[in-house]
């Protein structure tokens, strides 16, 4: 389903965190082989979609052909609008901030978008880009009576936290737990609502802003008896009204993200942090609480 708007409008990881520069041309001629990656510059309250965009950016790096297909198969106008302007900034033709803005401008006039310029959140960015044209999940419950009711459809990539916590994103994921409770429409007893999952997407985002769970590597989805692994990319995280990134680049190593330190850089590369390898605590940085966890489908 595309979203409308509302009018006609390997080597060694280095052993200290740095920060590591080459030169921007040289960027742009091989974007899609970065081995250090670069974010957006931000600017007018950009930050939750720079967030976004730049781990999608370094996602999309990995592989060009296969996460072009695999993002424009969702059928998002926002998406296809992002992938073109990534096309752009590798042919030397538009910067990251261009591709930006013109998908922020976008949204900025479909129904619940933010004005441009103006805060908004990381759950209403990412459920405008990861919007598909298929289901993704359906809530649904089975109360003791037998009753088996199907409650609502979901097209979003992007799961909320329910009433209850979680252990962890598989126990999350998992058709055995219980998100909310409700009561059963034929018989009115209390009922616990479950997630069953109908299609994998390419992308899964947690929003999970004040939980406090394992942030699995990996966890696998099963549909229709077909296992998806999904892993994770990047953790979002939000403090005084703005959000920065930690990235996971495909070598397990963790570049720090926040738009606003870019800005006077001549060369906006990240911040190395670490690797995934040594088990490092994902849920905060520098002082920031992880909101939101984005996965993979690899």
């Amino acid at each position: 389903m595309h979203v409308t708007p509302r009018s006609a409008s390997h080597e060694v990881p280095p052993a200290r965190k740095q920060k590591l520069t080459v030169g921007f041309s040289e960027l742009v001629q091989h974007a899609r082989h970065l081995d250090v990656p670069i974010g957006c510059n931000w600017s007018q309250n950009s930050c939750a979609y720079d967030s976004l965009f730049t781990s999608l950016f370094s996602l999309w790096c990995n592989d060009r052909d296969y996460w072009t297909e695999n993002l424009r198969d969702m059928g998002n106008a926002v998406t296809d609008l992002l992938v073109s302007g990534f096309s752009r900034y590798e042919k030397g033709e538009g910067s990251l901030e261009d591709a930006r803005d013109d998908a922020r401008h976008f949204i900025a006039c479909c129904r619940n978008g933010a004005p441009f310029g103006q805060n908004t959140s990381i759950e209403n960015v990412c459920s405008h880009f990861l919007r598909t044209n298929r289901v993704i999940f359906e809530r649904h419950y089975i109360c003791p009576n037998g009753h088996s009711i199907h409650h609502s459809n979901d097209y979003d990539a992007v799961i909320l936290r329910g009433v209850n916590e979680y252990e962890s994103i598989t126990q999350w994921v998992s058709p055995e737990t219980h998100h909310a409770n409700a009561r059963c429409q034929t018989c009115h007893h209390m009922v616990n609502i479950r997630l069953k999952f109908h299609h994998c997407p390419p992308l899964l985002v947690f929003s999970m802003l004040g939980l406090r769970l394992h942030l699995d590597s990996n966890f696998s989805l099963s549909v229709d008896n077909h296992n998806c692994m999904y892993t994770l990319i990047a953790v979002v995280y939000y403090a005084d009204l703005h959000f920065t990134a930690q990235i996971i680049t495909r070598d397990g190593r963790i570049w720090y993200y926040d738009g606003l330190a870019l800005v006077n850089q001549n060369v906006p590369t990240l911040e190395y942090m670490g690797s995934m390898h040594c088990h490092p605590d994902m849920l905060t940085c520098k002082n920031s609480q992880a909101c939101a966890a984005i996965y993979a489908k690899l």
